[in-house]
C-alpha cells in the first residue's frame, strides 16, 4: 500500500514517462513518414540506399510498437485519473 506522498511521487513519475512516451511515439511516426515519403521518391539507381531506408523503416516501426506499448501501459495505470488535471498540478 503506497502513503499519500508515495502515491503522488508514482503519479508524477506516470505523468513524466506518459510525456516522454508520447514524445517517443511522435519522433518514430516523423521518421516513419519521412522514410515512407523517400521510399516513394527514391531514384531506381539508388537499390542499396533504398534497401537501407527499407531496415530503417522495419525496425522504426518495430521500436514504435514497443513505445506505445509501453505508453498503453501507462495510461493503464492512470485509467482512473484525470489526466490533464494531473499534468496541470506536477507543472506547478
Amino acid at each position: 500500500m503506497y502513503t499519500f506522498i508515495e502515491s503522488l511521487q508514482k503519479k508524477k513519475a506516470l505523468i513524466e514517462g506518459l510525456k516522454q512516451r508520447e514524445q517517443e511515439v511522435f519522433g518514430y511516426q516523423i521518421n516513419i513518414d519521412n522514410y515512407r515519403i523517400a521510399l516513394e521518391i527514391i531514384p531506381g539507381t539508388m537499390t542499396e540506399f533504398k534497401k537501407d531506408l527499407e531496415a530503417r523503416l522495419k525496425e522504426e516501426l518495430k521500436q514504435q510498437s514497443i513505445a506505445q506499448l509501453m505508453l498503453d501501459v501507462i495510461l493503464k495505470q492512470l485509467e482512473d485519473e484525470d489526466i490533464e488535471e494531473l499534468i496541470c498540478s506536477t507543472q506547478s
